[in-house]
């Protein structure tokens, strides 16, 4: 349940921000396409589901991992202001 409600819209908001298609490679595998300038900062495969799965499955790693734009962990705010 918490991957279906939690995971999966984030990580499906991400994907379409960051993605413009995902095409079939010669392979037969998906090839994700990122919006025009994003290979700028991005690699293709940045936003990959299981990458977020297994981040999302350790409490300690989303503390440590979810860092606001000021380099401060969302964890150091108030409960109240998280959100």
């Amino acid at each position: 349940r918490f991957l279906a409600r939690v995971i999966r819209p984030l990580y499906n908001m991400v994907f379409d921000e960051w993605y413009q298609e995902v095409r079939i490679n010669e392979k037969g595998g998906d090839q994700k396409v990122l919006h025009k300038g994003f290979e700028r900062y991005l690699l293709p495969d940045t936003a990959n589901y299981d990458d977020w799965d297994e981040f999302f499955c350790d409490p300690q790693q989303v503390v440590d991992g979810l860092l606001l734009a000021s380099g401060r962990s969302l964890f150091d705010l108030p409960h109240a202001q998280r959100y």
